[in-house]
């Protein structure tokens, strides 16, 4: 009704547990205390009221300073919920019943905006300003996180929920497989086992894969005195004392083991632990048909870091990964002089190994990179990896030289090829266990985990290590995601949510056709394929309807964890998703599984098979709720959606067709003009520089996914002005926030990007990631659209509207 609460058609959901937190103090807690004591609902209107002229007397004082008050908008145009009232909607005005939504939802999501936003700022200077300038005053940086955004408070809350599922009693009416879970999660919080048992099973599993370090047996020890003396080579952390007497290895022992050691079956055994080392070995979808599967081989990273190795900060921290090595070699019995040589050779052959890496900018063309050979002939071209004999090892089986494979890059593994060929098998035999070591360290007793972690400590600028149960939980949902999916959706979720999803979808597709049939720079045979390719692309949204069949769930996951001992589940678990892997080995790609869990916070667009895929987990508060305001939701998951659709169109994937098949589909000259267009965004994305780092973003690399941010923003904008068109006469409102409806929609998408982060982790985005760095997605998407400088009345130059503007899709 109007000026009352909004009506929900599902029953409320929670609050997550950083609402809850942020709701128990000042404003928040009152807001909610109003709401749930209705005999004072109208003193919290009147606050609101207060609270929103306050702010309006503000900006009415700022804008009398500036000399064209006409060209600076109103940052809070007034609305009022009574019924009848007009409201401004951009440069059109509608008169339509409005209503004030009161919902827990609403609320928090009103008190998120005010919060954030900086008054302060002209929204046509800086709109990352005005929009996020408060934030980091309440949202500081925990010592154990290294960035901290919008999508982050949502994963932070995720593992809150997934925490408490995880440690609620066993119960008879657990199914089977919420009884694994369980039990995976409970024997990786119970440390007892673990330092029971110190560096045993870690010895005994690398002497299953034959992989006894050399520089360790474990018949053998250093001094005491050795293990106690850390400061040369450990500047920041002090090992326990050790009651055991060690020795220099015996060499002969060592000589044995390396006369006889066979990395290549090895490296199959850490395959099917599925643990990657030299390169990457997988079955997947074919790019050229993505309904078969095909086998492949691409380049892996190592674990040395990626730094710049003329940079003080890039020694620190490859010192700090040496450190690191030699002191867990030395937690398993290495002598402490013996490890800092062999180690530091490991070192400097994972950097050799990194420069052979093909940079990501050079792999954007799949056509360029889908190299196509037999096993013989891959076998011929880098004889001592022994590819088809690592195959029938890792896949059970034994190949014919004719088997037919993808080889992404080829240039890498002849690098590697002669890189192991001149390499003393010790050096690679102290890798292989390295790797091994560092994928485990945090499972085993508290010296390998302190260590792991400091060293995590210094890679992303944080102090603190991150608490025992964040890393259980992960563990329990990279392994059992289906099954922890399952648990959230049947709690925490309902199926109208994913309806209203699915509708959006529906919209914002639509949308992203009408802008197709509207482009002037493409040709009409081009313009055909690209709508088939839209109108065939699918979608999977909030979970696949299996998992809530218990029976169906139980039977993919016949496993018996034991509620003590992690190091074996792991090994389990492992053991366990390979023989899936070898199950879907051979078989036609089935592109309705899904391969993200319904408890992921992102989304994602699959090209083979083109499909986007849209997890229950980000489809919440903030992103998403349907007792929102529909600005808010378009302006939130909404551009989130139209991001993944644009990824179908981005300079990658616009080489696959509407099957998801990798093909040529374009006129030559529409190919040009897009090339055109698909340039001016780099150029202006790479005229942005990162101050906080002095670094300048790199637009070549970052390309796709500008293109998908400016299409996304621009389908979800027309899709919420259609279905404002055609929604009827009611019309919601959030309380205190006293935006239009426009403004409300660019300020949800800026608020996306809200966050702050260390200093460390500041540097890896703008060096690494194929996004663009926070401010800059806001900046550089609105800059480039008309309907937000038209919203906020920016003048023409003013930054936020420049004359020339970037727009592919």
């Amino acid at each position: 009704m109007p000026g009352g609460s909004c009506p929900s058609p599902v029953p409320p959901r929670p609050l997550s547990p950083s609402a809850k937190k942020e709701l128990n103090g000042g404003l928040e807690r009152g807001l909610v205390l109003l709401v749930l004591i209705l005999t004072v609902l109208c003193g919290l209107i009147l606050l609101l009221l207060i609270r929103a002229s306050h702010m309006e007397a503000y900006i009415a004082q700022r804008q009398s300073e500036l000399k064209d008050t006409t060209s600076i908008p109103s940052i809070f145009e007034s609305t009022i919920a009574r019924t009848g009232r007009g409201e401004r909607h951009g440069e059109n005005s509608s008169f339509r019943t409005t209503e004030l939504c009161l919902s827990p939802e609403c609320i928090y999501a009103s008190s998120s905006i005010l919060r954030s936003i900086d008054p302060s700022v002209d929204p046509c200077q800086d709109f990352y300003q005005f929009a996020c300038g408060r934030w980091p005053i309440h949202h500081p940086l925990r010592p154990d996180t290294s960035n901290l955004d919008t999508l982050t408070l949502l994963k932070n809350d995720m593992r809150q929920v997934f925490k408490e599922l995880l440690e609620a009693p066993m119960t008879k009416d657990d199914s089977s497989s919420t009884t694994q879970a369980k039990l995976l999660y409970k024997s990786c919080m119970n440390e007892t086992t673990a330092e029971r048992l110190r560096e045993k099973p870690l010895l005994s599993l690398l002497e299953r894969l034959g992989l006894r370090w050399p520089l360790v047996d474990p018949l053998q020890y250093t001094t005491e005195n050795e293990l106690n003396n850390t400061s040369s080579e450990s500047p920041y952390i002090s090992l326990p004392t050790s009651n055991k007497r060690r020795s220099l290895p015996d060499r002969s022992l060592n000589e044995n083991f390396l006369n006889t050691f066979d990395w290549h079956r090895s490296l199959g055994y850490l395959r099917q632990m599925k643990l990657e080392t030299f390169f990457m070995i997988f079955s997947q979808a074919d790019q050229q048909n993505s309904s078969a599967t095909i086998l492949q081989i691409d380049q892996n990273e190592p674990s040395v870091p990626y730094v710049d190795l003329n940079s003080a900060r890039g020694r620190r921290q490859i010192k700090a990964y040496h450190t690191t090595m030699v002191l867990a070699a030395e937690l398993l019995g290495a002598n402490r002089t013996q490890a800092v040589v062999d180690m530091k050779d490991v070192v400097i052959f994972e950097l050799r190994m990194r420069t052979f890496m093909e940079p990501s900018e050079e792999r954007r063309n799949f056509t360029a990179i889908n190299h196509r050979m037999t096993l013989g002939q891959l076998d011929a071209f880098v004889p001592h990896l022994r590819i088809r004999k690592l195959s029938s090892v890792v896949f059970q089986k034994q190949f014919d030289p004719d088997e037919r494979l993808v080889v992404y890059a080829p240039n890498y593994l002849k690098k590697l090829n002669e890189l192991l060929k001149s390499t003393p098998k010790k050096t690679v035999a102290n890798y292989m266990g390295w790797r091994v070591v560092y994928t485990l360290m945090n499972f085993m007793d508290k010296r390998f985990v302190t260590l792991r972690q400091r060293y995590a400590n210094i890679l992303a600028g944080t102090s603190h290590p991150i608490p025992r149960w964040r890393l259980c939980v992960t563990l329990v949902n990279l392994n059992l995601g289906m099954v922890t999916g399952a648990m959230f959706v049947t709690n925490h979720y309902t199926a109208f949510m994913k309806s209203s999803a699915e509708s959006m979808i529906r919209d914002i597709r639509t949308a992203f056709l009408k802008q197709l049939d509207d482009l002037d720079w493409m040709d009409s045979k081009t313009k055909a394929a690209a709508r088939h390719k839209a109108i065939s692309m699918r979608y999977k949204v909030a979970y696949p309807e299996e998992i809530l069949d218990q029976n169906w769930l139980d039977k993919e996951h016949q496993l018996n964890f034991s509620a003590d001992d992690v190091f074996t589940n792991i090994l389990l678990v492992s053991r366990f998703r390979y023989s899936k892997e070898l199950e879907r080995f051979g078989k036609p790609n089935d592109l309705k599984r899904w391969i993200m869990n319904p408890g992921t916070v992102n989304a994602f667009y699959t090209r083979t098979g083109n499909f986007i895929t849209l997890p229950a987990a980000i489809l919440q508060p903030p992103m998403f709720h349907p007792s929102y305001p529909a600005a808010k939701n378009y302006g939130g998951i909404g551009v989130v959606i139209g991001h993944e659709i644009t990824h179908g169109f981005d300079d990658k994937g616009r080489q696959f067709n509407g099957l998801g098949n990798l093909a040529q589909w374009w006129q030559p000259e529409a190919l040009r003009k897009f090339s055109d267009k698909a340039r001016c965004m780099v150029e202006q994305y790479s005229s942005y520089k990162v101050h906080e780092v002095d670094m300048k973003v790199n637009g070549f690399k970052t390309q796709g996914e500008n293109i998908a941010d400016n299409g996304g923003l621009k389908q979800a904008y027309a899709a919420f002005r259609q279905r404002q068109a055609v929604s009827g006469s009611a019309h919601i409102r959030l309380p205190g926030v006293n935006f239009t409806d426009d403004q409300l929609f660019f300020v949800t998408y800026a608020q996306i990007w809200c966050g702050v982060s260390t200093l460390e982790r500041a540097i890896n985005e703008v060096r690494f990631s194929d996004h663009t760095a926070p401010k800059y997605r806001v900046i550089g998407v609105l800059s480039n659209s008309a309907e937000f400088s038209s919203a906020f009345r920016c003048p023409t130059t003013s930054p936020m509207n420049p004359t020339n503007k970037c727009s592919v899709w």
